[in-house]
């Protein structure tokens, strides 16, 4: 069985680059994707935080999980390729201000895609997803942008909260734009 080859430029966006799931789920996973040469498009990955931090301080602590997860079987030459293509933005995820300089931030690094798909990753407590949603919808977007959500479930803190959640996210976006 032939294993599926990413074959379409994206740009993840990591809300809560910070945080445990990302540091010991998502970028040991993203490394392992590069890894087997199962990303052929360009691609960034982009770590968005509250945290202030440098790339090259964002990038450190990305090779440092991936290291955790995978201890000497790292390659080093795809861990390298990889965090040529690691960006950090620092910006809370209630201020309007901070996902306009973002948007700004994400014109500059994907500059060089024609067209792409920007998926969000939701790595964030489930209290802070009404204000990314919020500031997701209210920025414009790249004109190249095929923006998707990916939410992790469970959310919310039961039925009525998750609903809650998933209602206010269809009004600011398709439905076909969630995973």
């Amino acid at each position: 069985m032939a294993r599926a080859t990413i074959t379409k430029p994206f740009v993840i966006t990591v809300f809560g680059a910070s945080g445990d799931l990302a540091k010991l789920k998502l970028f040991p996973a993203i490394y392992s994707l590069v890894e087997q040469k199962r990303v052929t498009a360009p691609f960034y990955v982009v770590g968005f935080a509250r945290t202030k931090k440098t790339n090259a301080e964002f990038r450190a602590e990305f090779a440092a999980s991936v290291r955790a997860a995978y201890g000497q079987g790292v390659r080093a030459d795809a861990l390298k390729k990889l965090l040529e293509r690691v960006h950090y933005f620092a910006g809370q995820y209630d201020a309007p201000e901070d996902f306009a300089n973002y948007q700004l931030f994400l014109k500059q690094i994907s500059g060089v895609l024609k067209k792409y798909t920007h998926l969000a990753y939701f790595s964030v407590p489930s209290s802070a997803y009404k204000s990314i949603i919020q500031n997701l919808a209210g920025r414009p977007l790249v004109a190249a942008e095929d923006l998707r959500l990916i939410i992790e479930k469970p959310f919310g803190a039961n039925r009525a909260s998750a609903e809650e959640i998933f209602h206010f996210a269809l009004q600011n976006f398709r439905e076909e734009q969630f995973y």
